[in-house]
């Protein structure tokens, strides 16, 4: 039995003309309850409801590569998806529907009304391009730096996905941070510590959420080694984003 979970969907929104918009979206695949590895004819959806049969968009099938249940696309939909007052996403593999649809929450709509304010992307940021690397022993390294152009006081999600591979068999440990506005010279504080048993692959996905004023705003993310297993650790960065939505989101 096929089953998925999303792990990231739709806090990251990025222009790519005035009628498109790209979503990056990380999910992970299972088969009779072990994680996949290969390819899958996937096609990915977006609904009005929740199980009806009513569909506003769809991109697929496509193929795409599963490894160790882990898998990356990029959707494009049209902007004027996001002018529904609701929207479910949903996927399908080999043609067989999986449930139950996800409710798509709050965060596009802000992004795509910041975007809105201007030919440029104001309150939005994203780099997407796939980079890999293995991160160093018991030093951070800087994996990405965003600035975020904020129209006014609110705040910023910063959303960051890769996946961690143990290069060695003795286990491995990772370390990240999220920062904003670090001053040169100050050592980054650790967000997320994430270790494993040897030979795994696994992957990461980090938010948090900003509270910033209205100007330029940077953003940094960092991974360290610390060494404890004595294995060298893999890095492959899929997506980094950061949002500004407004200070009354979620209110």
């Amino acid at each position: 039995m096929l089953k998925a979970m999303v792990v990231s969907l739709a806090c990251v929104l990025y222009p790519m003309c005035a009628e498109a918009v790209l979503i990056p979206y990380q999910g992970w695949l299972t088969e009779s309850d072990q994680p996949v590895t290969g390819s899958r004819n996937m096609t990915f959806s977006f609904h009005p409801d929740s199980t009806g049969d009513s569909t506003l968009f769809t991109q697929g099938p496509e193929a795409v590569t599963v490894i160790a249940g882990v898998y990356h696309v990029r959707l494009a939909p049209p902007l004027s998806l996001f002018g529904a007052s609701q929207l479910w996403f949903g996927i399908s593999v080999e043609g067989q529907a999986l449930s139950p649809r996800i409710k798509v929450g709050a965060v596009p709509f802000a992004a795509v009304a910041a975007t809105a304010l201007s030919p440029s992307p104001v309150g939005v940021a994203y780099e997407g391009a796939d980079t890999s690397g293995t991160i160093p022993f018991d030093d951070w390294f800087p994996v990405a730096n965003l600035m975020v152009n904020c129209p006014a006081q609110g705040f910023v999600i910063v959303s960051f996905n890769c996946t961690i591979t143990d290069l060695g068999t003795g286990g491995m440990q990772g370390s990240f941070s999220l920062d904003i506005d670090s001053e040169e010279g100050m050592s980054p504080v650790p967000f997320k510590v994430i270790s494993s048993q040897n030979g795994t692959v696994l992957p990461v996905f980090l938010t948090r959420i900003f509270p910033v004023t209205a100007g330029a705003h940077t953003f940094s993310i960092n991974a360290r080694n610390p060494d404890w297993f004595d294995d060298e650790v893999g890095l492959q960065v899929h997506a980094t984003s950061a949002v500004w939505v407004p200070l009354q989101y979620g209110q």
